[in-house]
């Protein structure tokens, strides 16, 4: 299993390494179903559980702002929507969260505009404690956010933790 850690490096380095592991991910095993709450932790409001974007986006517009701001590479988004291999997704985040609000909508815009049928998205939004109420985080062995977690027959081949340490250029 590949391990990245994320350090504060352009959106092209994130979509270069989204290409080079979303080749080699599977269908989705994932079962937990549609379930989320919004709360206050801190004094702040946060989603947790299973989201959508659509519900990230209406209950948090920053991250449909930040999304809409981003331009991925067009080459980049041509090469993933090419990719013909089952590849499932599953994106952890916090809402609470600095480098939530600075990835996950650049994750997310390039995940659109590539509209591959290959892909499949899960989405969980977790508290503070890095838990998303239905144990998909425990399952996954979270520890920060953002973490993208790629998949092949339900098995993890690699992640995306925070930001990546070096280029992948």
């Amino acid at each position: 299993m590949n391990s990245i850690r994320w350090y504060g490096c352009s959106g092209f380095i994130f979509l270069t390494v989204f290409i080079a592991v979303a080749g080699l991910a599977g269908p989705p095993v994932i079962d937990a179903q549609q379930n989320f709450h919004k709360m206050s932790e801190d004094g702040m409001d946060i989603l947790q559980g299973k989201i959508t974007k659509e519900d990230l986006y209406k209950e948090f517009p920053i991250f449909k702002e930040r999304a809409e701001g981003y331009s991925p590479k067009t080459e980049i988004v041509e090469r993933i929507r090419k990719l013909n291999q089952p590849t499932s997704v599953v994106l952890f985040l916090g809402t609470w969260c600095k480098d939530s609000i600075s990835e996950a909508p650049k994750f997310l815009k390039t995940f659109d505009l590539a509209a591959n049928p290959n892909f499949s998205l899960e989405i969980y939004a977790v508290n503070r404690n890095k838990k998303d109420g239905l144990g998909m985080a425990e399952r996954f062995r979270l520890e920060r956010v953002p973490t993208m977690i790629f998949l092949r027959d339900g098995k993890e081949i690699s992640r995306i933790v925070e930001y990546p340490e070096k280029s992948v250029e």
